[in-house]
């Protein structure tokens, strides 16, 4: 492996890994990487002058940048087969560890190990960069290079992406981004999971109009209001979020507003309980969100946010009939909402679980 320490492989390969055969990694997509990007380095120094030579300006003949190209394209298929190959091999390796997909993890790796022009890395970030805008439904660059001859093929992508249920869409984004993240491309995580909230927060919206335009009277002007609130089921989105935020110092600012967003799905959630006569499910999911994020490890019990949670929360326990201060009453509520005994003092985990009841109320609407 040219030396090179063995985290840079995937999966990690611990000390103690390094002696038991069923985890020992041989790291073949790695050292094919390396040994290519040094095979095209040599290549240019044959064929176009020197190791730093681009083909697009190089002086070099045309038969020499001809052969240069057909070893960088001969690399790419030798490097895809590899990838293909080891990557069926670790998924079978490591079931319970496995996670982010071959590409990501490779193009991480490139960037860890070789130079920022090095063809073997710009190869892997390109192809990283078509499956992200693939997933997200954007154009792809090949699109975005040559608009007139890729019309055709931008609409019949266009028809192929609505033909995917947004459920599924939204699915396959957001694992794309934990893979991504996993694999070291926050930014790339950041991009696609903003994109998800925004095709949500949109899919949402139109619903909402073509209900309001249906209606008439006062459930007209109630439907309006609703549009303007935080929608619980942007919660699956949110969620993935807040945890790729709280991963990165720098971005403090955005996982505050997110967390913000977080708490006003919930009251947005709790005021339909509220609706349907179930006034304890209401105040619970209040009560557990506000336990949570009023903690120190999230918002803190003096953000504005989180001083609202805990007023509403209060209020929505008076409307149940329960005092705020009768805490068996409560915690016999929140076990209810949480399935399970809430620890006093806790959030019993009511946002994940839910963030999860939306989830498969979302995947019943798609079928």
């Amino acid at each position: 492996l040219h030396g090179l320490q063995g985290g840079l492989c995937f999966p990690p390969v611990s000390a103690a890994d390094i002696n038991n055969p069923d985890k020992r990694l041989k790291g073949k997509l790695l050292a094919t990487m390396l040994t290519l990007s040094h095979w095209l380095q040599v290549g240019r120094v044959e064929l176009l002058g020197s190791s730093s030579s681009d083909p697009s300006t190089s002086d070099a003949d045309p038969s020499s940048k001809k052969i240069y190209n057909n070893c960088v394209a001969l690399a790419n298929k030798i490097l895809t087969t590899e990838a293909n190959a080891e990557g069926a091999s670790w998924k079978a390796m490591y079931l319970d560890g496995f996670s982010g997909d071959v590409l990501s993890q490779a193009a991480s790796t490139a960037r860890a190990v070789l130079e920022e022009k090095d063809p073997i890395r710009v190869m892997l970030e390109q192809a990283e960069e078509e499956q992200r805008r693939k997933l997200a439904g954007v154009p792809t660059i090949d699109e975005d290079q040559y608009p007139d001859r890729e019309e055709s093929r931008k609409a019949r992508h266009k028809l192929e992406r609505d033909s995917v249920p947004l459920a599924e869409r939204l699915w396959s984004m957001r694992n794309a981004a934990a893979q991504m993240a996993s694999a070291g491309s926050k930014g790339q995580a950041r991009v696609m999971l903003e994109d998800a909230f925004q095709l949500r927060s949109e899919a949402l919206k139109k619903a909402l109009a073509k209900r309001v335009e249906e209606s008439d009277g006062k459930e007209k002007e109630t439907l309006h209001k609703e549009s303007q609130k935080t929608q619980p089921e942007l919660l699956p989105e949110l969620c993935a979020l807040e945890d790729l935020f709280a991963s990165e110092k720098a971005w403090f600012k955005e996982l505050v507003g997110v967390r913000t967003q977080v708490l006003k799905a919930v009251r947005t959630a709790s005021e339909r309980a509220a609706k349907t006569g179930n006034v304890q499910r209401a105040a619970a999911l209040l009560e557990g969100a506000a336990r949570e994020y009023a903690s120190d490890r999230k918002l803190g019990a003096d953000h504005p946010a989180a001083k609202n949670a805990i007023a509403a929360a209060n209020e929505a326990w008076e409307a149940a009939g329960i005092a705020v201060g009768d805490e068996d009453a409560k915690d016999a509520a929140l076990a209810e909402v949480a399935g399970t005994p809430v620890p006093r003092g806790q959030g019993g985990g009511i946002v994940l679980r839910l963030t999860k009841e939306f989830l498969q109320e979302l995947e019943v609407r798609r079928k």
